[in-house]
């Protein structure tokens, strides 16, 4: 009987362990699409903005 309990038991750990992994890696790749996007973000308007201030270089 003690054998299935620490059988039991050494599931649910490895159980809670694969549900929170699940979670960290579902936020970790939210955070990379949110990090990215501001990037973009932040560099178009800083090329935007560069291009649009000097009027005289406008590349298009």
């Amino acid at each position: 009987m003690e054998k299935i309990d620490s059988c039991e038991a050494l599931f649910l750990d490895l159980w809670d362990f694969l549900v929170w992994f699940e979670n960290f890696t579902f936020y970790t790749s939210l955070a990379w699409i949110a990090v990215g996007f501001i990037a973009g973000f932040l560099v178009s308007i800083l090329f935007v903005g560069g291009r649009g201030s000097s009027g005289d270089k406008k590349a298009f």
